[in-house]
């Protein structure tokens, strides 16, 4: 892995001095590696701001790279391993994760990085807010109550992109079956054709 500039948590509290770099680029770079993750197989279940990293400027072409780090609790669809890593950050595990606890025999499926994934997309679109509250010991509660507040980016008109809600909406449902796939999300032109 190559040297990077910052992760996603000090881009947002203003740490990153690097180039400008877009919440759509951010977004966008991160999902095409989720996809490609998804396409062999792989579910990353520990998606959250510090595991986004933000690269240092290519020396060719001056742009910057976003990339998915930190695999040590990643799975296989057939992995049957505990699926939650007792050291996880409160607020960054999707409710089946959360429910299932560290029963064996368990598989997490993509669903789970959705979910999280959706948790990210409203945190970069928001500057920071989280759709399951301020206080990082009460968002797992709240998303298993699927108790969201998408407000801060709903009132918000400079930070609000067409379709941002609805999509973060439908990524952060409680039934993992409902929520969209990342070739779904990629798919989108409405969306990923706004700057922002």
């Amino acid at each position: 892995m190559e040297l990077c500039a910052c992760n996603l948590k000090d881009w947002l509290t203003g740490l990153y001095r690097g180039p400008s770099i877009s919440k759509r680029t951010i977004l966008l770079q991160t999902c095409e590696a989720l996809q490609y993750l998804h396409s062999v197989g792989v579910v990353h279940r520990n998606l959250k701001p510090t595991n986004i990293l933000i690269g240092l400027p290519s020396r060719e072409t001056g742009q910057v790279s976003v990339q998915v780090s930190d695999f040590g609790t990643y799975s296989t669809w057939s992995d049957t391993w505990p699926v939650r890593d007792l050291d996880s950050t409160e607020g960054w595990e999707a409710p089946e994760q959360l429910k299932i606890g560290t029963v064996l025999g368990t598989i997490v499926t993509t669903a789970a990085d959705i979910f999280t994934l959706g948790c990210l997309f409203f945190v970069t679109l928001s500057g920071g807010h989280h759709p399951f509250g301020s206080l990082p010991y009460f968002r797992n509660q709240r998303a298993l109550a699927s108790q969201y507040d998408l407000t801060p980016l709903a009132t918000n008109s400079q930070q609000r992109v067409p379709g941002s809600l609805r999509l973060i909406e439908s990524m952060i449902q409680r039934n993992a079956v409902s929520r969209p796939s990342i070739d779904q999300i990629l798919a989108l032109e409405d969306f990923w054709s706004h700057e922002f």
